[in-house]
């Protein structure tokens, strides 16, 4: 497998929505929450930054209710640019499989961060949060 960890860097990172549904009394210690996630990638072609939007949706498994919609957006910049990312005409692109998996990984793996930091002394801080393993 090829190490491309150091292909490129995160330059800045941010929660873009966060819509966490009230409740009166916190869950239990280690509820087990569902979720979807689905992730969007944009290139900055003026900057040549890559934006990876992540959007991740919380239910209770118990009763489907959806409890969190949160979004976050991180920025990635590659350290040779021309090497993994490839212009394509009407101002599409291509980005090299393992890079952008990579760049992928690390948005999810940022959005758990900011999500737990997030929902600290909330109702849902004691369950389980989701996004482990990285696969979607």
């Amino acid at each position: 497998m090829e190490d491309v960890t150091h292909s490129y860097r995160v330059v800045a990172a941010d929660v873009t929505g966060f819509d966490l549904i009230n409740k009166d009394s916190p869950f239990e210690h280690g509820r087990v929450l569902d979720y979807s996630i689905e992730q969007e990638q944009k290139l900055d072609f003026e900057r040549q930054l890559m934006a990876y939007i992540t959007s991740v949706v919380v239910v209770n498994k118990s009763n489907d209710e959806q409890l969190l919609d949160f979004k976050t957006i991180c920025f990635f910049e590659p350290k040779i640019f021309d090497q993994h990312i490839t212009i394509l005409p009407e101002r599409t692109f291509k980005i090299t499989p393992a890079v952008k998996d990579s760049m992928s990984r690390v948005a999810v793996g940022i959005t758990r961060g900011l999500m737990c930091a997030r929902l600290k002394d909330t109702y849902i801080s004691n369950a389980i949060l989701p996004l482990l393993p990285f696969e979607f």
